[in-house]
């Protein structure tokens, strides 16, 4: 899987047929007759997908010897309307995200230094970065890295120059 996706090929599935039969996404086909047709949103869920030697058909059971629809198609407006995708600024946060989960996996217990370095960094790194996309990198990535120290507010602490005794 490309480190874009979004959801394994069984989510997207699932996630295709629901928008499907909550009529949030429209499919025309050919009917039993042959007439171009839109596949109405409550037939959705008896529908289901199989694989056949020459294609994928849509049938209610695998016993079918007919397909209800044929040649089926997606409108594309809706597609995108469902699923946008993935713009630059999405991706950078993304990327922002892993580049600090990678940092922050080298060194969970201390921060190397100060919060708003790693932001002048990263957003000279992710071009498209800003501000609240690093501050919701930053929080993504304290969680899934469990790296909870990085998340500790006020200045890092430092040596002293005091001796003590």
């Amino acid at each position: 899987m490309p480190a874009s996706a979004r959801l394994i090929p069984s989510q997207a599935e699932s996630e295709l047929w629901r928008a499907l039969s909550e009529g949030r996404l429209k499919a025309e086909g050919f009917d039993k007759g042959g007439s171009l047709v839109e596949i109405r949103a409550g037939e959705w869920t008896h529908l289901k997908l199989f694989a056949e030697p020459n294609q994928d058909v849509l049938k209610y059971d695998p016993l079918d010897r007919d397909e209800p629809y044929t040649k089926v198609r997606l409108r594309r407006d809706d597609l995108l309307a469902n699923w946008p995708p993935e713009g630059a600024t999405a991706k950078s946060e993304g990327d922002c995200r892993r580049w600090l989960v990678g940092l922050m996996r080298e060194s969970p217990d201390k921060r190397p230094k100060p919060k708003a370095q790693f932001q002048t960094e990263a957003q000279k790194k992710f071009r498209k970065l800003s501000e609240r996309q690093f501050l919701r990198a930053w929080d993504a990535a304290v969680e899934e890295s469990a790296a909870t120290n990085w998340s500790k507010a006020g200045r890092l602490k430092t040596k002293s120059n005091h001796r003590t005794k």
